[in-house]
């Protein structure tokens, strides 16, 4: 087999490429909303990489909250619930729906939050549009996935700055 100098200069350029790529960090969460009769809420299940959520209320509110320890620190879950409250906005027939952060766990590199809107007669429902703007201001690159299961139906959309909601119309 006869060498040649530029497929070797390939495969290490490739190689370099590949192992400088995985270093590119990517900004993501993932939300999924659900509507429960049984407690007329739209419960919200969202997943937002741990050191993402330490560096926003680090910069932000200029706390290190060291969520579920014993540190944590006292504001922290406040300050998140007013921060989510502003960028994670329901809308229900263009009306506001006021936001209650219902606590947080830990699942491997990722915070787990429970968050829910209380509604009632959800059946006179017209629309609900669903803001996802978390994060967004401190990374450019942010991207929010958002699952609606709403009424018998599955719709999924990823919002960033230039799209940072979803309607749906009943």
């Amino acid at each position: 087999m006869k060498y040649h100098p530029w497929l070797t200069h390939l495969f290490v350029g490739l190689f370099f490429w590949l192992a400088l790529s995985s270093f590119h960090k990517f900004y993501l969460s993932v939300s999924e909303i659900r509507y429960s009769s049984a407690d007329k809420t739209i419960q919200v299940t969202s997943r937002i990489f741990m050191d993402d959520l330490e560096q926003l209320m680090e910069d932000r509110y200029g706390i290190t909250a060291d969520w579920l320890t014993p540190k944590q620190h006292p504001g922290a879950q406040g300050l998140l619930e007013k921060y989510l409250s502003q960028r994670f906005v329901v809308k229900r027939d263009g009306k506001i729906l006021p936001l209650k952060l219902l606590g947080l766990k830990e699942q491997n590199d990722v915070f787990v939050l429970f968050i829910e809107f209380s509604v009632d007669n959800w059946e006179q429902t017209k629309q609900l549009s669903v803001q996802n703007r978390v994060l967004m201001d401190l990374f450019e690159e942010q991207q929010n996935v958002v699952h609606l299961y709403l009424n018998g139906k599955k719709s999924s959309t990823v919002l960033d700055r230039d799209r940072p909601e979803t309607v749906q119309e009943f």
